[in-house]
């Protein structure tokens, strides 16, 4: 979840070379593009959630989408 990986490799590369940014560039691009992805990912989620939109392997869902499930699927 989230960008764990790639801040890791920031903080690896920072201390390799004495907490210089300039240094690791590359890596902190890498970071900051993996957590515009993740917050765009959680938006549109968020979104989806909130309108009752099923979100396929969904782990975690609202009463909205717990009823739309119902309606499709009623026990008989």
């Amino acid at each position: 979840e989230g960008c764990l990986q790639e801040i890791t490799v920031v903080i690896s590369c920072l201390e390799k070379n004495n907490y210089e940014n300039k240094m690791c560039l590359p890596e902190t691009n890498n970071f900051y593009k993996c957590y515009d992805n993740y917050m765009k990912t959680k938006r549109i989620t968020k979104e989806q959630s909130l309108k009752g939109i099923l979100t396929p392997g969904a782990k975690n869902l609202t009463y909205m989408q717990i009823n739309q499930l119902l309606r499709k699927y009623p026990q008989v």
